[in-house]
């Protein structure tokens, strides 16, 4: 790898925090999940609780059905199982059609947690995927916290794949509200 996208790559791993971006989508299908609902959940960061409300919308018949989950901003949200047992989550803008992409990991069907790759303990991990994948890559305008990734949507998609739990940070916990 040459120093400047070295020096690059080592910018955008000390530059955020952890969630990647795309300019359309990545999916065009989503898998039914548990995320149906209302949920409390706690941010890691600041120690906050945040009300998520998803709403579930099935779209097409067997074998070509659809699941995505509305939130409560209007964001369409969908969902794919990777090898790894993560979901990764794509977030539609409504208005921009800009993708945002975090992991959900399942415990149980009223427990998750949100998940983002964690650039600051884990960026030679991260960093060795996007050169493994040839991902071109750049510091998105509109969230501070993503990287903007730039390659076919088959290739993003094995990119993700390649994301394992020990490379993750733990955005939220959620527990569903009864």
């Amino acid at each position: 790898m040459n120093l400047l996208k070295t020096i690059g790559i080592f910018f955008i791993i000390l530059s955020f925090t952890g969630c990647y971006e795309t300019e359309n989508p990545v999916y065009d299908r989503g898998e039914k999940t548990s995320i149906n609902g209302t949920f409390k959940c706690q941010d890691s960061v600041n120690d906050s609780i945040e009300v998520f409300t998803f709403t579930e919308q099935k779209k097409g018949f067997w074998p070509l059905v659809s699941y995505n989950y509305v939130d409560q901003d209007g964001k369409e949200n969908l969902m794919n199982k990777l090898p790894s047992g993560l979901y990764v989550m794509q977030s539609k803008d409504i208005e921009s059609g800009v993708c945002v992409y975090a992991f959900v990991d399942f415990i149980s069907d009223n427990n998750f947690m949100i998940l983002v790759p964690d650039f600051m303990n884990k960026g030679p991990y991260i960093e060795s995927l996007i050169d493994d994948f040839n991902i071109d890559h750049s510091k998105s305008k509109i969230n501070s916290d993503c990287i903007v990734l730039k390659k076919d949507n088959e290739t993003i998609k094995k990119f993700f794949a390649a994301h394992e739990k020990h490379m993750m940070f733990t955005l939220y916990q959620c527990k569903r509200s009864f």
